[in-house]
């Protein structure tokens, strides 16, 4: 019986399918069995339950949901995303779904797929929190810093006790130096939730800014403890027990890292770290070697791992790591005496001479190169290069040195024991410039402007004839607000150093504040004489030429800029822009296109290139990278508002307004969106729906004139004429145009201003005589007005100016058909040689030709019914040609079906006399 029982087990346990009754059990028994597990926490029994659930009813969303949760709480975030996905997918709440989802999705390192999901509609407010802050953090580890803070801030308005959202902001206030502000913030977080991992990790960050190691070590291992996927956590408390000395800590957390993957980079990584302190260092060099294999970029271990092979006289593979980090850290002192050291043994002396002698002229005193130079003169190989490395002491460092260890630390966060190292810099060699020059810039990068100003004043007093100590303090002052003392400070640095970027930026700054823009030019201009290749100058340049109206030498500075060698996109951008605002599409997307860089990886230069795209009306090519610009970012409501207008140049109306509705979902404040949308609802004729949107717009920041437009359209489509009218003319006055003229014009016309209405044509036409829009409307009113002998000499005029103007030869023929038969029949065929199938110039030419050639006429006209059957005019125009070649019944049968349809037509009290005519001819 015994054996029968293990033998069940053993089945439950690798089938998850119990022998005993746990195989019997319905799928609603299963799902509430797991349901007990997993408020006892016991969730490897749940998923036993949930499994055998799962064989019976794969579909069942319940099933899949609870899964999910349970997976999650195990730390298997994969496992957990794919049963939370089939929930949602089986029909599963998405209000409960798509926060847990995202949350997984994000801790399996998927942070794209985390930022596709969107929040539900009814979803309640504290789980959106959640989503929303996810998404934060999902952003925050792409780099999307602006996207993240906004997500982070939705977050908290929704629920200000989020701990996600509140770490995710003072993530960012870390990042941003602001220390006291991510203090508070994770403060808040902790009374939240004490538990919560994210906190703990960025608490150890922030007490190692601050330089208290011990404080950081224990919230490392806090935080390693709280959390499933905590690699990041026990290699940060590892390399801290290390630095503290408490080797035995680190060697507990390099365990750990192996119990989660013996050969990751992580415990590899910390192995050879601890190795290398422990003057291990032949097993550091294995350890460092095989995370290098994994990870071949990462500095720190490239140079403990150059170190150790250095140490362990292994120069070949030494000298192969030093020129990987000098490649990217060129400055690197210590890399560089290695490297000197190693040419030395190799008896390459005149090239170990040479990399020593740029060691001395930064740092003169430093005794590591002085010594390597006494050999090198000497061409002695026999000392021991290696024990005289490593028996350095930070006595023996040089300003330059101690300089280059202090700025080190600082970027550690190490703030303490590199601001102690900045000021034995500072006191090793006072004459060594750099070491103030980078302290002040410090202080100021951490907006402590007192210690920066003490500091700055004291470079000076050192050195009062500096013109890098007067650029410094300048510089500070202009930080602090003080532009006088920073103007005066910085001009006496240019009596120095006439051509000195700082200086001229500084002052060019000064004098933008005081709208010197030919001041401010000027300065950039010296700056240029002096560094030609500066980047930042030459657009900043650019900037003020183009406030200064000189578009001109705006382009020949950005296409200066652009010929650097060194590319980047700020000028391709702004001359692209320029062309674009100038009228010239087809420049800007060429501008793009040749490029030195890649402008797909670039959001801002695909957004111009698509922008310019569609200024060309190049719509197919725009809509492909509006798609690609949604795939990457598909809650992006300006790439969706891009696509709408890619959609509306190719006519499909419907999938623009579901692009422009989606918009407005994603951005309420989408002041384009909202106008084009307001636009498409009257051309659809929806005028109750465009003006609950055009409410919606009246209280953002929006052009007044874009606003009177669109009150102008509303009320004229509406009826309501004299608010068109004063909305038409607040138009027309800020931007005198003929099309804004003709806005106006047939606002006046259809509240029954006739005479202004005319007035303003003949005003417009005084001015502008040669205007084609305005000529056509004003012969179109002169007919209308029965003033048949103006518009002739209207159309005379127009004609004399556009001799293929179709409006003008229809109408002028028209109107001679009575005074000059043979002159109108000119017009009406020269329009007809132009526009053959136009119907208005066909029932034009066969009206006139009815009595000379009737069946030509008739032919015509029948055209014309058969593309526009249920046009009356048509109709009683076939009916007139009909009468006059003779076929009275076919002319009575249309007049007859004309009275009897009721439609409204200019010619339709006629119809009943000419049908009792042609009735008593018949007679």
């Amino acid at each position: 019986m015994r054996k029968i029982n293990m033998l069940c087990i053993a089945v439950l346990l690798v089938l998850s399918a119990g022998c005993d009754s746990s195989g019997q059990l319905s799928p609603t028994q299963h799902i509430d069995q797991a349901k007990t597990s997993i408020a006892q926490k016991d969730f490897s029994t749940a998923l036993v339950y949930l499994k055998n659930a799962a064989l019976s009813t794969p579909k069942n969303p319940e099933v899949r949901w609870l899964m999910g949760t349970a997976y999650f709480a195990t730390g298997d975030s994969a496992a957990a995303a794919k049963e939370l996905t089939l929930a949602g997918q089986y029909g599963y709440p998405l209000t409960d779904v798509q926060p847990l989802l995202a949350k997984a999705l994000f801790e399996n390192r998927q942070p794209e797929k985390v930022l596709k999901l969107t929040a539900p509609i009814a979803i309640a407010d504290v789980p959106k929190a959640s989503l929303l802050a996810t998404k934060g953090w999902a952003y925050l580890v792409t780099d999307k810093i602006q996207a993240s803070e906004q997500m982070f801030s939705d977050s908290l308005a929704l629920n200000d006790k989020d701990s996600d959202a509140l770490s995710g902001i003072g993530a960012l206030r870390l990042i941003q130096g602001q220390l006291q502000e991510a203090k508070e913030l994770l403060a808040r977080s902790f009374e939240t939730n004490p538990l919560h991992h994210l906190t703990w990790r960025l608490s150890g960050d922030i007490a190692q800014r601050e330089g208290d190691v011990k404080t950081a070590q224990t919230a490392y291992l806090r935080a390693s403890e709280l959390h499933h996927d905590n690699v990041i956590d026990l290699l940060n408390f590892t390399t801290t027990s290390i630095s503290l000395g408490e080797f035995d800590s680190a060697k507990n957390g390099i365990k750990q890292l192996k119990q989660r993957a013996s050969n990751s980079f992580a415990a590899n990584y910390t192995q050879g770290l601890l190795d290398f302190h422990q003057k291990n260092y032949e097993s550091a060099r294995t350890n460092l070697s095989a995370a290098l294999g994994i990870n071949p970029n990462y500095a720190p271990a490239q140079f403990y791992a150059a170190t150790s092979y250095f140490v362990l006289k292994e120069n070949e593979q030494a000298h192969t790591l030093l020129s990987k980090i000098l490649a990217s850290a060129p400055q690197n002192m210590a890399a560089l005496k290695m490297l000197a050291a190693i040419k030395l043994q190799y008896g390459e002396f005149a090239k170990a001479e040479k990399i020593i002698q740029g060691l001395l002229s930064r740092s003169p005193e430093d005794t590591f190169s002085l010594l390597l130079l006494e050999k090198a003169l000497d061409r002695d190989t026999d000392f021991d290069t290696q024990q005289a490395f490593l028996t350095q002491t930070p006595n023996d460092l040089s300003a330059s040195e101690l300089l280059q260890q202090g700025l080190q630390l600082l970027a550690d966060g190490k703030i303490t024991s590199g601001l102690s190292m900045l000021e034995k810099s500072r006191n090793t060699d006072p004459s060594f410039e750099e070491t103030p020059y980078r302290l002040a810039l410090y202080h100021l990068s951490n907006k402590n402007y007192d210690e920066a100003l003490k500091t700055a004043q004291q470079y000076l007093d050192a050195h009062p004839t500096s013109a890098q100590a007067l650029v410094t303090l300048g510089s500070v002052y202009l930080s602090g607000g003080h532009f006088d003392e920073a103007k005066t400070t910085l001009l006496s640095a240019l009596k120095i150093s006439p051509n000195d970027l700082s200086a001229n930026s500084g002052l060019a700054a000064l004098a933008l504040g005081a709208r010197d823009l030919e001041g401010a030019k000027n300065h950039y201009l010296n700056a240029l004489k002096g560094n030609p290749g500066s980047l930042v100058t030459l657009i900043n340049l650019s900037r003020v030429q183009s406030l200064q109206g000189l578009s001109m030498d705006m382009v020949k500075t950005l296409e200066r800029a652009i010929e650097l060698e060194n590319p980047s996109w700020q000028p391709y951008l702004a001359l692209g822009r320029f062309h674009l605002n100038s009228g010239a599409p087809k420049k800007a997307t060429l501008l793009i296109e040749k490029a030195r860089l890649p402008y797909r990886n670039n959001p801002q230069a695909l957004i111009l290139f698509t922008e310019s795209l569609l200024a060309d009306k190049q719509f197919n090519r725009a809509l492909r990278y509006t798609e690609e610009l949604i795939k990457n970012n598909p809650t992006n409501s300006h790439y969706l508002f891009l696509s709408s207008k890619a959609y509306a140049g190719l006519k499909q109306q419907e999938i623009q307004e579901s692009r422009l509705i989606e918009a407005l979902k994603l951005n309420p404040n989408h002041i384009s969106a909202r106008a084009n949308y307001i636009e498409l609802l009257l051309r659809k004729h929806d005028i109750e729906n465009a003006k609950k949107q055009f409410s919606l717009l009246k209280d953002k920041k929006i052009n007044p004139l874009d606003l009177d437009k669109l009150e102008g359209q509303i009320s004229h489509m509406s009826g309501d004429y004299p608010t068109a009218i004063l909305a038409y003319k607040n138009v027309f006055n800020g931007e005198e145009t003929n099309i804004h003229l003709l806005w106006l014009e047939e606002a006046l016309w259809s509240n029954g201003d006739f005479k202004k209405s005319l007035l303003l044509l003949q005003e417009w036409l005084n001015e502008y005589p040669e205007d084609q829009l305005a000529l056509q409307q004003y012969g179109s009113r002169l007919i209308t007005s029965k003033q048949n002998i103006q518009a002739a000499d209207t159309y005379n005029k127009l004609l004399s100016l556009h001799p293929s103007n179709l409006l003008a030869l229809n109408n002028l023929a028209w109107l001679l058909r009575d005074t000059d038969l043979n002159q109108a029949l000119i017009h009406a065929e020269k329009a007809y040689s132009l526009a053959p199938t136009n119907v208005d110039i066909m029932d034009t030419l066969a009206l006139l030709l009815k009595d000379i050639q009737p069946a030509r006429s008739l032919n015509l006209i029948t055209e014309v019914v058969e593309k526009q059957p249920r046009n009356p005019s048509y109709l009683y125009h076939k009916a007139l040609i009909l009468i006059q070649s003779g076929d009275q019944n076919r002319a009575r049968d249309i007049l007859q079906t004309l009275q009897n349809n009721g439609r409204d037509f200019p010619e339709k009290n006629t119809i009943s006399q000419m049908i009792k005519g042609l009735t008593n001819s018949k007679i």
